[in-house]
């Protein structure tokens, strides 16, 4: 089976193309919650400019033009953020779509899982029962190792869904100085979604390469019985397949990490 069967295609779609629906509805949403987000802004504006009043006043000087001037554009800054906070959303997803597709330029992405072996020794009753029961667990996990590529690729994109829709509430604390950082580890959250598609086709560009190669994969069963030599290609085969998907469900944390979200 091929993990890698239109993963890149999906990787690559932008949100509104990957399910043109689901997008017209978080963005529906995102509208819905940008007056509530130009409140909060405001609120936030007032309280600013209240802070700032007392502070000036407790010094014994008084409100200047440079004073209201440096509010005036914080607070543009933060509008224009919540105005246009889907855009942000699609543009650093685009951005990281651009990543994608030049590594995928530069590496060959095709990883087909291995097909389960066919006992080649003849065995006892207890030797095929034990070789039967391996046998099933490789083909369970090998079916999961190829569903997982087109897993991940739907949990990422309903976790960008919920980001964009989120974005004009999440943006918004940008104007607040002690919640500010909650603005910039959403970014760098989101951000960190959108670099995993990257991850996925880098995962699956080096992995073929390292278990051609790497002694980990590669067990010697010289000398012993013919069970356990079919054994061995058995749990060689189902550690590869359970090593694969622990990469790939493990490139969304890396990619956090990456980004310093976590």
């Amino acid at each position: 089976m091929d993990v890698t069967a239109n993963l890149y295609s999906q990787l690559t779609k932008p949100l509104a193309a990957y399910n043109s629906s689901v997008n017209d509805t978080m963005t529906a949403v995102a509208t819905a919650i940008r007056g509530l987000a130009l409140v909060i802004l405001t609120i936030f504006v007032l309280i600013e400019l209240g802070n700032i009043r007392k502070q000036i006043e407790n010094e014994g000087g008084g409100m200047t033009a440079e004073v209201y001037a440096s509010l005036i554009l914080k607070y543009i800054f933060a509008f224009i953020l919540v105005q246009f906070s889907s855009e942000l959303v699609d543009a650093i997803l685009w951005g990281f779509t651009k990543v994608t597709e030049l590594i995928h330029a530069h590496v060959t992405v095709g990883y087909k899982l291995a097909e389960i072996p066919k006992a080649t020794h003849h065995m006892n009753f207890l030797e095929k029962g034990v070789y039967l029961m391996m046998t099933t667990l490789s083909q369970i996990i090998s079916w999961f190792a190829a569903w997982v590529g087109q897993i991940l690729v739907f949990m990422r994109s309903v976790q960008m869904y919920i980001y964009k829709a989120l974005a004009p509430i999440m943006v918004v604390f940008f104007m607040n100085d002690e919640m500010r950082s909650t603005t910039i580890g959403y970014l760098k959250q989101f951000a960190g979604i959108a670099l995993q598609g990257s991850l996925i086709i880098l995962i699956l560009a080096i992995f073929p390469v390292f278990i051609q190669s790497d002694l980990l994969f590669s067990l010697d069963s010289s000398g012993m019985s013919g069970f356990f030599q079919d054994l061995g290609v058995i749990i060689a085969v189902v550690g590869k397949d359970l090593v694969l998907v622990f990469l790939l469900f493990g490139s969304q944390n890396l990619a956090k990490r990456m980004m310093g979200a976590v």
